[in-house]
Order: C-alpha cells, then sequence, then structure tokens
C-alpha cells in the first residue's frame, strides 16, 4: 500500500491543488463535520458502517482514488477517532503539495505515530516518514494561558478553543487573539519558518477589586437604621516604604586566619539599596590573643572593604574589594633590637548573608565572607641579625558574623 502512495503521489495531475482545496473543504482541519459517502442503510450500526466506510477508503487508496479515500475515511471519523485511519487520511492529504493541507495532514499523521498505529512495520515507517516531512513545512504551536476560561482564536480555517493546547500552523505569520470575559482581548502574533516548535502564554491582569460594599439592614419593630461596612480583603496589605534605601549592620564577628587562633571583634556596614542591588561600605576589626608559637605576642587586624550585594527576600550575596591591615603585638617586653612588623594587603572576597525580619525596620542576620590574599598571612621578626619567621598561615581571611539590621 505504501508504494502505491508513492507511485499515486507522482501521477498527480497539475490540477492537483484544486484537488488539495476540496481536500481542505472537507476535513476543514480535521474539526469540521462532513457529509459521508454513502448513505447508511436502514438498520445499519454504527460498527457496521464505520467498516464499509474504512473499507471503501482501502480501495479507493488501493486503486489510487485519493479523494475518495479522504472521503471515506473522513466519514469514518465522524462516527469514532482511529489513530490507524487518521494516519492513512493524513498520509493520502500530504501528497497534495498545497501548503493549506500541511496543517491537517501533521496533525492526523502525529496521532497515527504517538499510538504507533499501522497494520505493518512497513506502514508504521510510512506514517513516520510522511510526519517529519510535514513537519519540517509546518511548525507546531502550543498555546497556553492562566485562566481556564479564556477562549483562543487562530482566525480563519481554526474552531475557537479553551485554555491549553497545541496545533500545527503552515509557514508564515499569524495572529493569536486570547478572549475573556470582562477583560481587553490579548493579541499575540507568530512568525514560522518550518520546523519549530512556538509557544505563546497568555497572562491576563488579576481582575479590579470591587469597592467596599455597604449593606443595609432594617430590624423589625425599630425605627433605626443601621448601616454595615463590609471591607473587601486585599492581598498583601503590607507594604514596604520605597524611600528606606539606606540600611546599616553591626554586630560581633570572629575572623579566621590573623593569627594561630581565632580573632574576635565587631563590624559594620552600610548600604545604599538601588532595587534589589545596592552599594555596600563596611569595616570591621578583630583581636586574636597569644601566645603565637610560644611568643607573647596577640595579632590585630582591620578590614575596610566596599563592593556590590544583591538581595532577593531574605538572602544576599555580595563581593568585594578590600584593604587589610595585620598588626602583632607583643604583651610583655622584647629585645630592644627586634622590631614588630605591620602588614598591609590588598584584597578580594566573596559573602553571604540571610536575614530575619522582625520588623519592617529591624532584623537579625548571619553570614560570612572569604577574603583572597595575595601572599600569605606571616609573622617575622626582625633583628640585626636577619628575619625570624614566628608563625606562617593561610592567604585567605574567614569571617563570620551576626548581627542587627536597621533600616530594611
Amino acid at each position: 500500500m505504501v508504494r502505491s502512495f508513492v507511485r499515486a503521489r507522482a501521477a498527480l495531475s497539475p490540477f492537483a491543488a484544486i484537488f488539495a482545496l476540496l481536500a481542505l473543504a472537507c476535513v476543514a482541519r480535521a474539526d469540521e463535520p462532513a457529509p459521508s459517502t454513502s448513505a447508511a442503510s436502514n438498520g445499519e450500526t454504527d460498527d457496521a458502517r464505520f467498516g464499509r466506510l474504512k473499507a471503501e477508503g482501502d480501495r479507493a487508496l488501493a486503486e489510487k482514488r485519493l479523494m475518495d479515500a479522504i472521503k471515506a475515511y473522513k466519514a469514518a471519523r465522524e462516527i469514532r477517532e482511529d489513530p490507524l485511519i487518521a494516519g492513512r487520511m493524513g498520509l493520502a492529504i500530504s501528497y497534495f503539495d498545497d501548503p493549506r493541507a500541511f496543517e491537517a495532514a501533521a496533525m492526523m499523521l502525529y496521532h497515527a505515530v504517538r499510538d504507533a498505529a499501522g497494520v505493518s512495520t512497513q506502514e508504521k515507517d510510512a506514517f513516520f516518514a510522511a510526519y517529519k516531512r510535514m513537519r519540517k513545512l509546518v511548525c507546531k504551536l502550543a498555546i497556553s494561558t492562566n485562566d481556564a476560561n479564556a477562549r483562543i482564536d487562530l482566525g480563519e480555517g481554526f474552531k475557537p478553543r479553551y485554555s491549553d493546547f497545541f496545533t500545527f500552523v503552515k509557514r508564515g505569520k499569524g495572529e493569536a487573539i486570547a478572549k475573556l470575559d470582562g477583560r481587553e482581548d490579548i493579541r499575540k502574533t507568530w512568525d514560522c519558518t518550518g520546523d519549530q516548535d512556538i509557544e505563546i502564554k497568555f497572562e491576563f491582569p488579576p481582575a479590579e477589586t470591587a469597592p467596599a460594599k455597604t449593606i443595609t439592614v432594617v430590624e423589625k419593630g425599630k425605627e433605626a437604621v443601621k448601616i454595615v461596612h463590609v471591607p473587601i480583603s486585599v492581598e498583601n496589605p503590607i507594604t514596604t516604604s520605597s524611600k528606606n534605601r539606606l540600611s546599616i549592620l553591626f554586630g560581633p564577628n570572629v575572623v579566621f586566619g590573623v593569627a594561630p587562633s581565632p580573632a574576635y571583634g565587631l563590624s559594620i556596614s552600610g548600604a545604599y539599596k538601588l532595587g534589589n542591588w545596592s552599594a555596600m561600605l563596611g569595616a570591621r576589626g578583630a583581636y586574636a590573643f597569644g601566645p603565637i608559637e610560644g611568643n607573647t605576642i596577640d595579632a590585630f587586624s582591620f578590614t575596610g572593604m566596599v563592593g556590590p550585594c544583591y538581595r532577593e527576600r531574605w538572602f544576599s550575596v555580595y563581593v568585594f574589594g578590600s584593604m587589610n591591615i595585620v598588626k602583632w603585638i607583643p604583651t610583655t617586653p622584647i629585645p630592644v633590637d627586634f622590631n614588630i612588623p605591620l602588614r598591609v594587603m590588598p584584597g578580594i572576597g566573596i559573602g553571604a548573608r540571610g536575614t530575619y525580619s522582625l520588623s519592617n525596620k529591624i532584623g537579625l542576620y548571619g553570614g560570612g565572607d572569604v577574603t583572597i590574599l595575595p601572599s600569605d598571612v606571616e609573622l617575622e621578626l626582625t633583628s640585626q641579625d636577619g628575619l625570624a619567621q614566628v608563625w606562617n598561615g593561610a592567604q585567605f581571611l574567614l569571617s563570620v558574623s551576626l548581627g542587627l539590621e536597621l533600616g530594611r
């Protein structure tokens, strides 16, 4: 049967376009009903009529009478949907080289391929090959809306549809119109170049909130009239003022990396907000108690930082450039010929923090950051005899902090 399809296509006359128009009138996007090719005899059941029409279509295909086959198969599909009938009908329509027939053929062949219709492997392969050929000539248009009651109109030749669905459209530009009672129509266009998946989503805005209703209640036996005001609930009644652009964060922090033991101190920073982004400026100081490798020396660190910050609800992430000062402080007298060094190092870092809201103005925060330095943090004591390395740290500083955030 498949080989006869190929021979039939090669034998189509120059008037194939006219036949295609007739086919379109019959299938009408596979949605509109059409009359049967044969009148049902008295007492003929639907199953018997379906079998008779299917046989008529098969005979017409075998005899290369494609139009008769299409009419018979269409009448059979009016009784019930069948993927095998859809596949054979779509295959017959696909041989008419008319763009207006490609949409219907693609949809019928899609159902046949999806349901693995076909009495033989050869016929299944023919359905699949025809579907791929049609797919290159049309686009799959998927429509979705945020309201199940929205009616979608795709223009001439398409029946209006509701909610989410897909169909096939021929090459070229088209327009989809979404309609919903009480709302303005939404129009969106597409441009199909063939073998594309096009998605169009219609988003209707929320319905306008009705004003508060006034209900008049008259109690029996009394002249007094009670006026009851029924408030209408409003979503998200608590708003944050856009004037609160400046926020300040302060609290204790712990710094690791300036000495063998942690350094404890305070941190403070300010941020100027521009939407979800903000510019951050901050400083922190921390003190680590010795001894350091047996030497009665403490360590003090100070860091100044500046950089951008991005915030999404309760979570923030930021990057920064910093200037870091590490000073080692002797806690007992040391020989006069020794000098305690001071290290000044630039750095870059990244950090993150989370915030728990106590009110619109105050919140608790906790977070941490890592600063990368150009060299290791080293404690070296210098004397007239040269350098003596006392302690060697890493090339980064780790800070953990928590505290209050004001002016959120």
